[in-house]
């Protein structure tokens, strides 16, 4: 997934692929005593479902303000921009959530079919070649 530009205007969300969203987490406060603040805590990995409105990550100002920025959507936290210890200015985007389809490309079908159809026959050769399978006659005991 491309990296989004971090001057996108506030509130976009990218197009990713086929039917995929992202929704840009975006570090919005509104105020002239806030202009920067540092990453204090993620509340999820990168990869773990988030429901709209959960916390995400814990900012802290100069001041010691904190701040809780919370999912604008539920989906999957695909990426995190900034980790702990990071500057994060007003409007910047701090991570993204896309909406947690997958899109499998055609070509990745026909692999999967692929590896399914050898598995198979592997297990068939195994069975050939294993002599608690041999037939033996009724006059062989």
């Amino acid at each position: 997934m491309p990296t989004p530009d971090r001057r996108c205007p506030i509130g976009t969300d990218l197009a990713c692929g086929e039917g995929v969203t992202v929704k840009q987490v975006i570090f919005d406060y509104s105020s002239d005593d806030v202009a920067t603040a540092t990453v204090d805590y993620w509340h999820v990995d990168e990869g773990d479902a988030v429901d709209e409105g959960d916390d995400l990550v814990e900012l802290r100002t100069e001041e010691g303000q904190l701040f809780v920025v919370s999912a604008p959507a539920g989906g999957i936290l695909r990426e995190r921009f900034y980790e702990p210890g990071d500057e994060v200015e007003v409007g910047d985007i701090i991570a993204t959530i896309d909406d947690g389809i997958d899109v499998i490309e055609p070509e990745d079908l026909d692999e999967d079919e692929d590896e399914e159809e050898d598995d198979e026959e592997d297990d068939e050769e195994k069975e050939d070649d294993d002599p608690g399978f041999e037939d033996l006659d009724d006059g062989d005991f």
